[in-house]
């Protein structure tokens, strides 16, 4: 298992245009079953969470997956995102929260948009702006 720690408590947020080669291109980035990581995660483009964060999750744009395995602690402030796994925090998405299959939640919800699926597990408040 791989383990990542970071004492910064916020670090900068990458540019899509640092990532890649291409003006415009988005990227994707994932942190695999057998990743672990504490801190402050920051990331542009899109990302997909499938095993255990604790600390903050930051993307001004980005688009976030959170996988059927994951297990998410941590504040998440993302334009989109998606959650299959555990979030133990609240999340603030500019854009739309979609809650899918048995995803678990035990935070306040912050959106303009908020879709879910029968089978969702919720324990805190949901507020849209």
């Amino acid at each position: 298992m791989s383990t990542f720690t970071d004492t910064n408590k916020r670090p900068p947020l990458p540019s899509d245009s640092s990532r890649s080669g291409q003006p415009g291109s988005r990227s994707t980035t994932v942190l695999t079953a057998d990743c672990e990581f504490k801190g402050a995660l920051a990331f542009s483009g899109e990302l997909q969470l499938h095993g255990r964060l604790e600390g903050t999750i930051e993307s001004e744009g980005g688009s976030l997956t959170i996988g059927e395995e994951a297990m998410i602690k941590a504040e998440i402030r993302v334009n989109d995102v998606q959650i299959h796994g555990k979030v133990q925090g609240n999340v603030y998405a500019t854009g739309r929260i979609e809650l899918r299959g048995k995803a678990e939640v035990y935070g306040d919800l912050h959106s303009n948009r908020l879709a879910m699926d029968d089978g969702f597990q919720h324990m805190a408040g949901t507020k849209h702006q």
